[in-house]
């Protein structure tokens, strides 16, 4: 199977991972382990990825804004930020993941509909 977990900490497979992270790099290594193909869409990491299989690939998201969408902090910039996102994403869903696992509730507002691709996610707005 192939897998896309959409994360965006900047921490998953490094010594630097919260709890949430630390679940994110158990689950593709453990898919990865076990044959399937795994990417981890997560932002630049600060550290050495060194607790994430190598089997396992990274697709960069970009960074975000630190001043926000206009130079202005809203509350709806982390959705901006997730439209941002899964923009840079686009072309690298439906067509090439069987499974998207989505880690962060303001992604799920953003993904573009997919077809045969099936979805796993937390209650919109929260997070695992």
């Amino acid at each position: 199977m192939r897998i896309l977990e959409i994360a965006g900490s900047g921490t998953i497979g490094t010594s630097s991972a919260g709890p949430i992270s630390t679940v994110i790099t158990k689950l593709a290594n453990e898919f990865a382990g076990r044959g399937h193909t795994v990417t981890v869409a997560d932002r630049a990491a600060a550290g050495e990825r060194d607790r994430l299989d190598p089997r396992v690939r990274i697709r960069p998201l970009p960074v975000p804004s630190a001043k926000g969408r206009f130079g202005l902090k809203t509350p709806l910039d982390p959705l901006l930020q997730a439209r941002s996102d899964l923009g840079f994403l686009k072309g690298h869903t439906d067509q090439q993941y069987d499974l998207i696992h989505v880690h962060d509730g303001s992604h799920i507002l953003a993904l573009p509909p997919l077809g045969h691709c099936r979805l796993c996610s937390p209650v919109p707005g929260g997070e695992l």
